[in-house]
């Protein structure tokens, strides 16, 4: 049997023999590889559909948002059908065979699951959000007769909200879901565009779901509301931003607030200064009670950021000094009446007074009559009283297309915290926490936070002429470690008067659990150091003459937690009250620097870019001495080196920082070693010797 026949292949200036049946051999192994590459052609095809019917669906669901927010319901609800077929097609094209015969293949078959992952919930939220605006579109609510509920009329609206009860439950459990699936994409390893699309998508999840729980909420209150017999009482608290304090305002006016048996009244509202101290003396924390130099008044009750804690202050002042049991605490600023006004067009005559109250001149009237006007009126807030009663009882006739515009201005004075109510149930305040309703501070997980609360000390008006413009930058120091530094810019533009002698105010900056102080060297004053809500605070006073600018500048370490997988996330939550202050975002650690400015009246922001600057250190937290106090990550690296020597429990902490500093340089050219290698996380554990 003759052999196989010899071919010369000349290759270069050597030569190689090669069979006739290796070069078939090699002619039906390219097949498997052509057939891959035409896969991936038509794969990348089917992607870019994909894509495009996503890019649709997105249009259609702004489209949607736009006439929602008009109160075009039927409109909406055309769009949100017209994204979720969209949203099926997409989803069609990315679960064909050529997808799927990838999703065993290591890496890229992880970025199609998440792409079909992501596809599914897509459609899924779009089918639950289009069946929930097509139900409220049908609803009485969405009329513009006046047989269509009004704001204060709460067995109306009850009946109207229920309506749409049982599709808002179905669309909360899709949210839920989808942000469970978030969750675990951000803990994978995705591709540029699937990677950026997951971080996207976590704050609009966040954002609709909040969006959601506010209609349970409103749904919640409006049926307790509903319900004859003994009604829901608030202790109402009017804060004044003008004398700003960390809650959102000085506490001028109180009222009781009772909503029940289908109507919201206001049973009382008084002069909160002529409210009696509590029998027995409460005082408030420092530097509070220094300043007042008297015990706790309901007045300076709101002395936290967390509207809660701030809420649970004044209800114990309120009944110690003898006023009667209350559910629970609202509160409200100056603000929101003017956004209300406006929203429903309304002007307001005060009985017994010569204005004509509008959105333009209400907080003008309001400083006029009871704080300038001579001789004062008796009682001294008879105007304020008088124009809440008569606003309260305007409510009750605002009907149609006025009253959706209500609502709204409701919904926007919680989400920026013109409104914050707080109420003892905690079923019910459970629902109101989810809808951001309550103003509680809430640390995130995995997340930087940053907030800052002012307090006004002056009694005076000075607030109103005074502008503050936050810069909040992070960065990187050189020992690798995040470092966060805040200026807080304070002017006072106004002139110099009885109503504006200087802006006397003390500062907290509140930082993540685990954030150290790097730099207070350039406060003439102490910097005041401590904990609240589960947050770092760093406090210092201020004094600003008018005319003239201040800035505080503080320096912290960060805990290497805000930095997951390569991404570093921040949540910005402005001080209530505060509508015209400006804050600037400035991230550092990414190949391009980010940077976002905004005002308070923005509500919170949440921002989430790339942290591949260089790596983040982490100490061991089986470490006796450790400084970070954050969750354990799977690092990419690790160090195992000689515990550093024992410190005793009372060491300060700038002992320790230098305990850190000097164990870092005996492992000095293992971390330049890994920092050359790419690590981004890199874990050091000590072993006792």
């Amino acid at each position: 049997m003759a052999g196989p026949r010899q071919s010369l292949v000349v290759v270069g200036e050597g030569t190689a023999v090669v069979s006739t049946r290796a070069r078939t051999c090699a002619r039906w192994g390219a097949v498997p590889a052509l057939v891959i590459l035409a896969l991936a052609i038509w794969t990348g095809v089917q992607g870019l559909h994909a894509r495009s019917s996503l890019n649709n669906a997105t249009s259609h669901l702004t489209r949607a948002r736009s006439e929602a927010s008009k109160g075009h319901l039927g409109a909406a609800a055309e769009q949100a059908r017209e994204a979720e077929a969209e949203a099926r097609s997409a989803h069609g094209k990315l679960g064909g065979f050529e997808f799927d015969a990838l999703r065993p293949v290591p890496w890229v078959g992880r970025q199609v699951k998440a792409a079909q992952a992501l596809s599914a919930v897509a459609t899924t939220l779009t089918q639950d959000g289009s069946g929930l605006l097509a139900v409220a579109a049908t609803s009485p609510l969405a009329g513009d007769d006046t047989g269509s509920a009004g704001i204060s009329n709460l067995k109306a609206l009850s009946v109207q909200l229920k309506l749409i009860t049982p599709r808002l439950t179905a669309t909360a459990t899709a949210v839920t879901s989808a942000q469970s699936l978030v969750a675990r994409l951000q803990g994978e390893s995705l591709a540029g565009p699937l990677a950026r699309a997951v971080d996207k998508l976590a704050p609009t999840l966040a954002s609709v779901g909040k969006q959601l729980a506010i209609a349970q909420g409103a749904t919640e209150l409006a049926d307790r509301g509903a319900r004859t017999g003994r009604p829901l009482r608030l202790l109402f608290l009017a804060q004044d931003t003008w004398e700003l304090r960390p809650s959102g305002g000085f506490i001028g006016s109180y009222g009781i607030l009772e909503i029940g048996n289908g109507k919201i009244h206001m049973a009382k509202y008084a002069d909160a200064k002529a409210f009696p101290f509590p029998r027995t003396p409460v005082y408030p924390p420092e530097p509070l009670r220094s300043n007042e130099q008297h015990p706790w008044a309901l007045t300076g009750a709101g002395w936290w950021p967390d509207f809660p804690t701030s809420a649970r202050a004044a209800e114990k002042i309120f009944t110690l000094a003898g006023g009667q049991k209350v559910d629970g605490v609202l509160g409200s600023t100056q603000q929101f009446l003017e956004d209300l006004l406006r929203a429903t067009g309304t002007s307001l005559k005060v009985r017994g007074f010569p204005d004509v109250v509008t959105p333009a001149n209400v907080s003008q009237r309001i400083l006029y009559n009871v704080e300038l006007k001579r001789p004062h009126d008796k009682p001294r807030k008879k105007f304020l009283i008088e124009l809440t009663q008569e606003l309260f009882n305007k409510l009750g006739t605002v009907h149609g297309k006025q009253a959706r515009a209500g609502l709204g201005a409701f919904n926007t004075a919680f989400n920026v915290r013109h409104l914050q109510i707080y109420l003892n149930d905690p079923r019910m305040q459970s629902v109101f926490n989810s809808a951001g309703w309550s103003g509680a501070l809430i640390a995130p997980r995995h997340s930087d936070i940053f907030t800052l609360a002012d307090a006004d000390f002056g009694s005076d008006k000075a607030t109103r002429w005074v502008r503050k413009h936050t810069t909040y930058t992070v960065s990187r120091a050189k020992n690798g470690r995040l470092v966060a530094q805040v200026d807080v810019s304070m002017t006072d533009f106004g002139p110099r008067s009885k109503i504006n002698p200087d802006y006397d105010s003390y500062l907290r900056i509140y930082a993540p659990p685990g954030s150290v102080l790097v730099d207070a060297s350039q406060h003439k004053l102490d910097v005041r150091t401590g904990t609240e809500s589960g947050l770092v605070t760093y406090g210092a006073g201020q004094d600003v003459l008018p005319g003239n600018t201040k800035v505080r500048h503080f320096a912290y370490y960060l805990p290497s937690s805000v930095v997951r997988n390569g991404r570093y996330s921040l949540l910005v939550r402005p001080q209530a009250g505060t509508p015209n202050d400006k804050i600037t975002v400035r991230i550092l650690l990414g190949k391009k620097p980010f940077v976002r400015t905004f005002t308070s009246n923005q509500g919170d922001q949440t921002i989430t870019t790339s942290a591949t600057g260089g790596p983040t250190l982490q100490i061991a937290p089986d470490a006796p001495w450790n400084l970070v106090q954050a969750t354990p990550i799977t690092a990419k690296c690790q160090i195992t080196a000689k515990q550093p020597p024992a410190l005793p429990k009372n060491a300060t902490i700038e002992q320790r920082r230098l305990s850190f500093i000097a164990s870092q340089h005996a492992i000095q050219p293992q971390l330049d070693k890994l920092r050359s290698q790419g690590c981004e996380q890199i874990l050091i554990h000590y072993t006792k010797h």
